[in-house]
């Protein structure tokens, strides 16, 4: 058995090499920005970015370390787009706003939207904090709802922003930055996931598994246990539990 100090040592060593990597990275990312300015392409290049999450994941070999791979990646993917859309603004080809206070929300006859479906998580946080009797309607994509605030069809959106086992809801930072919309509340709420299946189900039997990526990440450690399954990622986690019929 090696020495801690020894040990430590060596990470510290790999520490400072993924440092210098991700300057590198981060540069090659401004050339790429300057790039998409000179020829007016979007920052988001969602089917480029899904491609290459699912390759880098491909790459862990257990399935602790694949989500491990995708998180990583999620969050230098999402630091990039953040610097690409400050040079944007630099460059003068987006509206620089800044924080602006009111004195009240009027969230009377207010419409709401969530992402997902009757049942998400998102929608137990919206009547938490908007109460059950509020008007609201759901999207397939967290993109709609930010679309139905900028569109005027909506006043408010339930997003998910972070949680504390998986870490930070990526994508919905990114379109934070895309969107000149505010976050003006929070609602936390406790996040319960449980194993669904039809009523006759044997556990023996289970072969495949759908719910949110998100998800996925919060119960890796269980999942761990039976690696046999297949895992599939959908859009939330209600949306996976109509899946079974």
């Amino acid at each position: 058995m090696r020495d801690l100090l020894e040990l430590r040592d060596e990470i510290d060593q790999i520490d400072s090499q993924i440092v210098d990597l991700y300057e590198r990275r981060m540069a090659i990312s401004e050339e790429v920005a300057e790039y998409k300015i000179a020829v007016g392409k979007k920052v988001f290049d969602k089917q480029r970015e899904v491609s290459k999450l699912e390759t880098l994941s491909r790459k862990g070999t257990t399935p602790f370390l694949k989500h491990g791979i995708r998180e990583l990646f999620e969050q230098i993917m999402s630091m990039s787009r953040k610097r690409q859309y400050q040079l944007l603004t630099e460059h003068g080809q987006t509206e620089k706003t800044d924080f602006k206070e009111v004195d009240h929300l009027n969230y009377k006859n207010a419409k709401i939207v969530f992402q997902g479906t009757e049942g998400a998580y998102s929608q137990l946080a919206l009547n938490e904090y908007f109460g059950e009797n509020a008007d609201s309607y759901h999207v397939d994509t967290w993109r709609d709802a930010m679309e139905a605030i900028q569109n005027g069809e909506a006043d408010y959106a339930v997003f998910p922003i972070e949680n504390s086992s998986a870490g930070i809801v990526s994508e919905n930072y990114d379109l934070m930055v895309e969107y000149n919309n505010y976050i003006v509340g929070e609602q936390i709420i406790r996040i319960d996931h449980a194993l669904l299946g039809l009523s006759e189900a044997d556990m023996d039997d289970i072969t495949d598994i759908y719910s949110h990526p998100q998800a996925l990440m919060q119960c890796s450690k269980y999942l761990e246990s039976h690696r046999d399954w297949e895992k599939h990622s959908l859009k939330n986690t209600a949306m996976s539990a109509q899946k079974i019929k």
